[in-house]
């Protein structure tokens, strides 16, 4: 069914076909209206195709995160619902619809119609709960740390690398709640220690609690120590690589007057995690750039790598 949306006849059409297919009464929607349906994939499909006139660009990132819940099961119905405004136009719910298309998954949700499309300005104004509201409401002590390490964690072990950009944002809350719940101690001594680490060797306390998680589930926690250690207080070799990444965040830091990116941090305090762990002892830099392969715990090293300057 072609429908021209110009014409306030096609529109009256419109909402005749969306009020068919979720059984409100027909014709023009003159008071809000919202019901508990399960929208199937033909049906998203049909109000994808004749609804969503000039919403916003639909981002693919959000679509895949929520068509990844819906396939896993773990999309919970919270009552929001998609909302069509009087005329029959979509104005909320275009990535869930999209969603549903591309998991093959209905989604059971309450559907509203009747809104003034004015009503489209006001949608996703709140600040949404993020997984450390929700982790804290459970009682976990320092909520904003341990699920910022859990989310880079989660991601490493899909494959896709600890900063891999795009699907970092693939990261559900649900993912990140359970692996906070299932390894709440792990994730608590990582923080203990991040603050340990940095007060002597001032990288970012996210990018220690990442790295301090990932070396004492590779090797133990006595290495993580001896690796703290000699990062905080020194080694008797001067260009060790410890030696050379406290040297390194401090001039960094201070020539950056402090805005240094916690991936770029991140990267040189695994480079050097992985210099020293080799058994290398003479490092005169950390060389890493976002256009390189990020590193990843126990890469092997280059011998020839950081000894020129």
């Amino acid at each position: 069914m072609h429908i021209n949306y110009d014409t306030y006849e096609d529109r009256n059409k419109l909402v005749e076909l969306m009020a068919e297919n979720i059984s409100f009464e027909r014709g023009t929607v003159m008071s809000t209206k919202t019901e508990d349906i399960t929208i199937d994939p033909s049906m998203a499909k049909e109000w994808m195709a004749t609804s969503n006139i000039n919403n916003r660009k639909l981002r693919p990132n959000i679509v895949s995160k929520y068509a990844d819940a819906m396939l896993r099961k773990q999309w919970i119905y919270n009552a929001e619902s998609i909302k069509f405004d009087k005329n029959g136009v979509l104005i909320d719910g275009q990535h869930r619809l999209q969603a549903v298309i591309k998991s093959n998954v209905p989604l059971f949700t309450q559907v509203t119609t009747g809104l003034s499309h004015e009503a489209f300005d006001t949608i996703d104004d709140g600040a949404p709960r993020r997984a450390a509201d929700l982790i804290y409401r459970a009682g976990i002590k320092n909520a904003n740390s341990i699920t910022s390490i859990a989310k880079a964690i989660v991601c490493t072990d899909r494959g896709h690398g600890i900063y891999h950009a795009v699907e970092m944002r693939l990261v559900s809350k649900t993912d990140q709640i359970d692996f906070c719940l299932d390894n709440d101690v792990k994730l608590q001594e990582a923080h203990r220690l991040s603050k340990i680490a940095n007060a002597g060797c001032p990288i970012v306390l996210s990018a220690w609690g990442i790295a301090i998680y990932l070396i004492d589930r590779e090797y133990g926690s006595e290495i993580v120590e001896e690796f703290i250690n000699g990062a905080v207080n020194g080694s008797p070799y001067p260009k060790d690589p410890r030696n050379t990444l406290r040297r390194w965040v401090i001039k960094t830091r201070q020539a950056s007057s402090g805005q240094l990116s916690s991936v770029i941090q991140l990267a040189h305090l695994i480079k050097a995690f992985n210099y020293w762990m080799n058994g290398r002892t003479v490092i005169k830099y950390i060389d890493w750039s976002k256009d390189k392969p990020f590193p990843c715990i126990g890469d092997a090293i280059d011998p020839r790598a950081g000894l020129i300057a």
